[in-house]
């Protein structure tokens, strides 16, 4: 099942899903050529290598922009300090 996400998701969301396909492909960042590129996954001309130029994190609260929200949805705090990248 491929998943056209810009971000890191919580698993949780969509392990439901998982027990129902063979495979998640996580198109993330894709940008103009999102669709050739999944074109080529899926019809085995290319191989999902892997190679992320991004961090993901374990968990929300490993995100450096989770404590911003951590208090209200709709109050935003600065609290990134030096962790902004």
């Amino acid at each position: 099942m491929p998943l056209n996400a810009t971000r890191p998701l919580r698993r949780d969301r969509y392990d439901a899903l998982a027990d129902d396909v063979p495979a998640i492909l996580h198109m993330g960042l894709g940008g103009q050529a999102l669709g050739t590129a999944l074109a080529a996954l899926l019809f085995g001309d290319a191989s999902p290598c892997g190679k992320l130029a991004e961090t993901w994190p374990l968990r929300v609260e490993d995100c450096a922009s989770h404590a911003n929200f951590a208090t209200h949805p709709r109050l935003v705090v600065y609290r990134e300090a030096l962790n902004v990248s």
